[in-house]
């Protein structure tokens, strides 16, 4: 997946290629490296888009404790327009700033999220797990190899 970032700060254009083993962003002081990191952590952990779009997406199982997610090429790329658009209109909430200097250090920012067939078929192709735990509840997900579907187990503490 490539993330293309416009207008961020000092930085006028920069595309990032995620596909890779290691990003690593080195320059002077004051050149834009924490700016696109930031960015790209919170592309990356949108909570509140992410559990919008997987809404439509959930099966619930017997007890309601565990979650299948069949994961399409099409879900992910709505998630990342979605949290592209969210970002691009929440940019103060990362940093910290009141919306007067929101709108005036964002106003022409732009962030657009490439995914394509190849990066799905790496996702498809990938086995992982996740684990997250948020108020009293703890979330474990596993996706098999060669498998679009995610399982997470959810347990209260």
């Amino acid at each position: 997946m490539k993330v293309v970032i416009d207008n961020l700060g000092v930085v006028k254009h920069a595309t990032i290629d995620l596909d890779k083993n290691i990003l690593l962003f080195c320059g002077p002081n004051n050149s834009g490296k924490t700016y696109i990191a930031y960015v790209l952590n919170a592309l990356l952990s949108q909570s509140p888009v992410l559990r919008s779009v997987m809404n439509n997406a959930v099966m619930k199982d017997q007890n309601g404790t565990t979650y299948t997610i069949n994961i399409t090429k099409e879900l992910i790329v709505e998630y990342l327009k979605l949290a592209s658009s969210y970002l691009q209109q929440n940019m103060g909430s990362i940093f910290g700033l009141s919306e007067e200097m929101e709108k005036s250090f964002f106003r022409s920012f732009k962030l657009e999220c490439i995914y394509d067939d190849a990066d799905y078929k790496r996702f498809f192709n990938d086995k992982f797990s996740l684990y997250y735990q948020a108020d009293d509840r703890k979330y474990n997900g596993r996706k098999a190899k060669n498998s679009s579907e995610i399982t997470i187990e959810i347990s209260t503490m």
